[in-house]
């Protein structure tokens, strides 16, 4: 019996499919082969690039001789680029690196290593802890293709709370001679940075990514970095999307993420369409979902048998994991500000704080005492302002988005401490993160108290323990954690030291990282300064000296 003609293939119809167009009264034959596609458009029957369904075309259609031997081509280049990347980080993680870099910082151990696999393979994932330095790699990744030659743009999508305070801030002093601009504010100024700015290095969040798609796509950047890649798990979501369009045209990728997997290894299909589009897991979730898990009941779906493992060798080949107890030259204890904006409703709250009154009703309520006005001033960074015995909720947040961005991006198998210096602060946080969270602070009872202690230090499904530090000075231990975010900063350098050795005891195995939240052009700076200067601000404001300085600062603020 002779087999059905094909009339013509596309060995390239995208990175890891091809297509074949044959006489319609054939189409149940095609049906029969995995993963098949039919675009109606084209009138063109598309298939993944795999091993067995290759020779199920070629057996059971007539294709010419030299289509085939183009399939074959083709999957053999696919294949190869796997192996060689896979190649490149066994070779690299296999021994020590060293790496010379233009900038005055140089790196870790672990750094250099994930610097060479950078420079030699066209795509890899980070996968290591917060902490360990993932920005600072990129930026010396960048800055080195960018002077070989071999790239000439550059994009990076990442969370919105972390545009100024890590990237930008991370290329601006590694790399001040790389033009960065940041695409933040209204559509039009983005679109104008974008045109106008001649800028090497683009940084975005996500959100805005997806509202300029069609703008970014035409840019085709050569280099392409998805910095806390969950964000595109979700393979429907627009954002995730536009990041595979724009994957396609970057010469090379990178993505980063300490929790790849949050949920399930499903999460992984989408960032991977992004990271190597397509090769390893394919480009169609469905067909992905079918070869690794089966349907136990409607909207169940486990592992078969020894999938994750092999979900997983394939995740890893193209991939480093430093782990932060594991980086032996890094120093014990990491400390980060991490910058956030204030919303407008915040900058103008504060700028009627510091001109000394506080609107309510229509009357003004007079601030004369240094101090209150820095609670008061304060408290608008946290996002939360007692007015009048009344609570105000500022409508946005960007400290509470920070915090969730920053949890989110901590392994979890560990414990993390948030210190708060107000109620509402605390309110508010543990519902943002439910049963992950407990509290210490001055409205448990006793009983609860103990009880939230015993919950964080034993209950590996308890993550988060937000506190205040006045509840935990009394010799309290809490080295289960090894992560703290100081969502608001207290007034006194001894009690933030005392807060900090919660979780640097002598029982702590972990090295431990400390984050600050620093609302930009706020009170937050100022603290953080006297912070440094080991100053203790609640005295120093009593001074004579201190509420001049304090009075100079606020004036500063109200214009």
């Amino acid at each position: 019996m002779d087999r059905p003609k094909v009339y013509r293939v596309n060995s390239a119809l995208t990175a890891v499919r091809f297509g074949i167009r044959i006489h319609p009264k054939d189409k149940n034959i095609a049906k029969s082969i995995f993963g098949w596609h039919f675009c109606g458009e084209s009138k063109m029957w598309s298939f993944p690039y795999r091993r067995e369904v290759i020779d199920r075309v070629i057996a059971d259609f007539e294709i010419e001789e030299h289509d085939a031997m183009s399939l074959e081509a083709r999957y053999s280049q696919i294949i190869n680029s796997i192996k060689h990347v896979d190649k490149v980080v066994a070779e690299v993680l296999s021994k020590e690196q060293t790496v010379r870099v233009s900038c005055s910082l140089p790196p870790y151990k672990h750094q250099a290593q994930s610097i060479k696999i950078g420079l030699q393979a066209p795509y890899f994932c980070d996968f290591s802890e917060p902490g360990t330095g993932k920005t600072y790699v990129q930026c010396i990744i960048m800055d080195e293709l960018f002077g070989r030659g071999q790239i000439y743009s550059a994009l990076v999508v990442c969370p919105k709370t972390i545009i100024q305070s890590v990237w930008m801030e991370e290329l601006s002093s590694l790399i001040p001679g790389r033009h960065a601009v940041a695409l933040t504010g209204t559509k039009q100024k983005k679109m104008k940075l974008l045109n106008e700015s001649g800028a090497e290095i683009f940084v975005i969040n996500y959100e805005s990514a997806s509202v300029m798609g069609k703008a970014l796509l035409s840019k085709h950047f050569d280099y392409l970095v998805a910095d806390e890649t969950v964000k595109i798990k979700n393979y429907a979501a627009k954002m995730s999307k536009i990041m595979h369009e724009l994957a396609v045209y970057a010469k090379r990728r990178a993505m980063l993420t300490g929790i790849p997997t949050p949920n399930s290894m499903l999460d992984i299909f989408s960032q991977f369409k992004f990271l190597d589009l397509g090769q390893r897991f394919g480009d169609n979730y469905w067909h992905f979902r079918d070869t690794y898990y089966y349907q136990r009941r409607p909207y169940l779906w486990l592992p078969v048998q020894g999938a994750e493992e092999k979900i997983r060798d394939k995740m890893f080949g193209c991939a480093v994991r430093h782990l932060l107890d594991e980086c032996e030259d890094m120093p014990e204890q990491i400390h980060q500000n991490i910058g956030v904006d204030l919303s407008k409703e915040q900058k103008v709250m504060q700028k009627q704080i510091a001109a000394g009154y506080i609107l309510t009703g229509g009357e003004k309520a007079e601030i004369t005492n240094a101090l209150t006005a820095m609670q008061k001033l304060r408290q608008v960074t946290g996002g939360y302002i007692l007015i009048d015995n009344s609570l105000h909720t500022f409508k946005t947040n960007p400290k509470m988005e920070a915090t969730v961005d920053l949890v989110n991006g901590i392994p979890l198998t560990s414990k993390v401490i948030v210190w708060c210096q107000y109620r509402a602060e605390i309110h508010a946080l543990l519902e943002k993160f439910g049963d992950a969270a407990v509290s210490l602070y001055g409205g448990n009872t006793d009983k609860d108290r103990e009880a939230n202690i015993k919950a964080f230090k034993e209950d590996p499904s308890i993550r988060v323990c937000v506190a205040n530090p006045k509840s935990t000075k009394y010799g309290l231990t809490l080295t289960e954690a090894n992560y703290c975010i100081w969502y608001s900063i207290d007034f006194s350098y001894e009690a933030m030291a005392q807060a900090n050795a919660r979780i640097r005891r002598l029982s702590q195995t972990q090295k431990t990282v400390y984050y600050y939240l620093v609302a930009k052009d706020s009170i937050d700076e100022y603290v953080m300064g006297a912070i440094k200067r080991k100053r203790n601000l609640n005295a120093f404001a009593m001074r004579a000296e201190g509420q001049k300085e304090i009075g100079d600062l606020i004036e500063r603020i109200a214009q």
